[in-house]
């Protein structure tokens, strides 16, 4: 999973057992950066716990790269000065993760 946007500051439901990370999304896409249309994923999930006790970060990977761009330059624009942020995952993170699990094969 490399260049996957990588969400933090959207508050977390109640009950973490029950919350759709998809429909999390969707409703952050349409409602809050104001795309038109239907994205597709292939895998959304929050990432572990933080230390701060602040929301934890989603990570959502699309199915489709025009979807990606399409959010990924609304975001840019539309969420200065808010208390919620888009990055995206760096390459680097994921040659460290492979290059940990052939260390540990």
């Amino acid at each position: 999973m490399k260049y996957n946007p990588i969400i933090n500051g959207i508050s977390e439901s109640e009950d973490r057992q029950v919350e759709n990370c998809e429909t999390t999304i969707k409703h952050f896409i349409n409602k809050i950066l104001l795309v038109e249309g239907d994205a597709e994923f292939q895998n959304i999930h929050r990432l572990r716990p933080r230390v701060d006790s602040k929301p934890r970060n989603i990570i959502a990977k699309f199915t489709k790269y025009t979807d990606h761009e399409k959010v990924r330059t609304d975001a840019f624009e539309k969420l200065k000065g808010r208390h919620i942020n888009s990055n995206i995952q760096p390459k680097s993170l994921h040659v460290g993760r492979s290059l940990h699990h052939r260390c540990r094969l």
